[in-house]
């Protein structure tokens, strides 16, 4: 007698249930995501011969005076490419989960919120020129990203990159998505958005300034 694997759904995870799991596990993703960033900069300041400081949302690198530009722009490019890493580990860690997966655990949920990292992009993409149509920042608040800085730096237009870097995000918050069950996607992705939206506003607005301002 063949006996069935249980699923999510079999072992009583209501759709509901998975909404709230998956939000659980997404939480603390934005404070995470954004101290790892945040760390790609601080240590390749740092081994580069700066005297970097960490804060919740940014680096203030202290470079010696007389050090070359280049060094400085290996700091900037260091934080995105951190999280680059880490999101391409979450997406294989992802790929070989699912080929034998049949319902949707923590270790799954788990391999999305590292995935993820790759969403980035996209997100500040959204929120940078969001906030210039809404008149909450001026335009020149286009130039202050990493992207942005890198894209100068080579001459480009300070958008070129974050559009690049933002496409290739697209792309692999689709593919992620469609790792899961498509029976639980929906659940899924209402967790993953709720959560890391909620996760983001306690971190930059509470936790990150109390604990490293």
């Amino acid at each position: 007698m063949s006996v069935k694997r249980s699923t999510l759904t079999d072992s009583g995870w209501s759709h509901l249930g998975v909404v709230a799991r998956t939000g659980s596990v997404f939480l603390p993703a934005a404070a995470i995501g954004t101290v790892g960033h945040e760390l790609g900069h601080w240590v390749s300041s740092h081994l580069l011969g700066c005297a970097p400081v960490l804060h919740f949302a940014s680096v203030s690198p202290h470079c010696p005076l007389d050090a070359p530009p280049e060094v400085e722009l290996l700091g900037v490019a260091a934080g995105p490419l951190s999280t680059i890493v880490c999101g391409t580990a979450g997406m294989v860690g992802l790929a070989r989960w699912q080929k034998t997966a049949q319902g949707l655990d923590f270790k799954g949920i788990g391999w999305t919120v590292l995935a993820l990292f790759w969403s980035r992009p996209l997100f500040n993409l959204i929120v940078q020129l969001g906030s210039v149509a809404l008149g909450l920042v001026g335009p020149q608040r286009l130039e202050g990203g990493d992207e942005a800085r890198l894209s100068m730096a080579m001459g480009w237009h300070p958008l070129a990159l974050s559009i690049a870097f933002a496409a290739m995000s697209l792309g692999v918050v689709v593919w992620t998505a469609f790792q899961i069950p498509q029976r639980l996607r929906g659940s899924w992705a209402a967790g993953a958005v709720s959560g890391a939206l909620a996760g983001f506003a306690v971190w930059m607005g509470v936790f990150g300034p109390a604990w490293l301002p």
